[in-house]
């Protein structure tokens, strides 16, 4: 009999639906999703596309503003009675800042079902509402009996709150690159049309890829970005969020024609705007880890990432497929833009 493990998430994320439905073929295991959003699905809307079972738990929301971010918190007063009806033998929990997943650990340790938790915390998001529950964390943490960690830094942060190293595995977070190996290849030679079609130049073109939000750094990118030597190197800023507004200002009181701001695209036009560019930038304040990172790595290309981004332990290479500058550091920030855009052949190789 298969055993019956039980998904227990918010939402789904549109770039692990690749995982999801590998996950779907394994023999011995049958997956089901719990979303503790219930039948709200906020930004993305990509559980049709899932090969396997949900279930929508009843929620009530309350959207919390964050450093120029929405935090949606979800109570779902009735998910005991959820995990009585679904009887999982193993409850996967996709995080522990909820009650509805204290509730869940609590449910596995009485119980006596399998708990892993997928955790992609690290040291750099410290804030008062993590130290109020701290003791919860912990609690979680000590029983449970996999701790599945995004990369090295996770697992780092994991060891510091007393994990047990031997239930800690790094499971290197990751989208479904094959696919965007063979857009790679199929798009190689449609770069001048594509570009055009973006209303990009023959210029070096640097890429930003994600939310407006203030933790993501776009301001320092664009402070950076406008003060460059190179004035033949272009920026495709492709996103939405609650600073498009204010960015689209900056932009037009700077009257530089090389920055070019698009809308958020659908997940199948991502590929385009890979194709059209020499290098990804993510200047985060803080980032678990950075998926982008792996998409325009996976594109052949090179990437500037912030030292608060999780991938950048795992997946960069210093000088060999990219750099990583400090945090909020603009200067050191506009120095790679100009090293970078000033020698092409040396990033393309890369």
């Amino acid at each position: 009999m298969k055993r019956k493990v039980l998904m227990i998430t918010t939402e789904l994320h549109p770039k692990n639906v690749s995982v999801v439905k590998l996950l779907s073929k394994m023999p011995d295991y049958s997956f089901s999703f719990l979303f503790l959003s219930g039948k709200k699905t906020g930004k993305w809307n990509y559980r049709e596309n899932i090969p396997i079972t949900y279930h929508n738990c009843l929620s009530f929301h309350m959207s919390l503003p964050v450093k120029g971010d929405r935090f949606v918190l979800h109570f779902n007063p009735f998910v005991i009675f959820d995990l009585l009806k679904l009887k999982p033998d193993v409850l996967f929990l996709f995080g522990w800042d909820l009650p509805s997943y204290w509730i869940c650990a609590l449910y596995a340790f009485i119980f006596s079902k399998k708990l892993i938790i997928w955790v992609g915390s690290t040291k750099d998001e410290k804030s008062f509402s993590r130290s109020l529950i701290m003791p919860i964390v912990k609690w979680m943490i000590k029983g449970a009996d996999c701790l599945l960690a995004y990369g090295s830094k996770s697992k780092g942060y994991l060891l510091s709150l007393g994990a047990d190293k031997e239930k800690v595995i790094v499971g290197i977070n990751t989208i479904d690159t094959r696919n965007l190996i063979k857009q790679n290849i199929r798009l190689r030679n449609k770069r001048s049309l594509l570009r055009k079609k973006y209303g990009i130049g023959k210029g070096f073109v640097f890429l930003y890829l994600g939310q407006l939000i203030e933790r993501k750094g776009i301001q320092d990118l664009l402070n950076a970005f406008k003060t460059r030597q190179n004035r033949n190197a272009s920026l495709l800023i492709v996103g939405d969020g609650v600073l498009r507004s204010q960015i689209k200002k900056i932009i037009c009181l700077s009257d530089d024609k090389n920055i070019i701001l698009h809308s958020s695209i659908q997940r199948d036009l991502i590929p385009e705007v890979l194709a059209i560019s020499d290098l990804l930038v993510l200047p985060s304040h803080l980032e678990v880890w950075g998926l982008v990172v792996n998409e325009a790595m996976a594109f052949g290309l090179p990437v500037i990432i912030s030292d608060k981004v999780g991938a950048g332990d795992d997946l960069i290479k210093e000088g060999i497929n990219g750099f990583i500058f400090p945090a909020k550091n603009i200067d050191r920030l506009r120095n790679l833009l100009d090293e970078t855009s000033s020698n092409p052949i040396t990033m393309a190789k890369m």
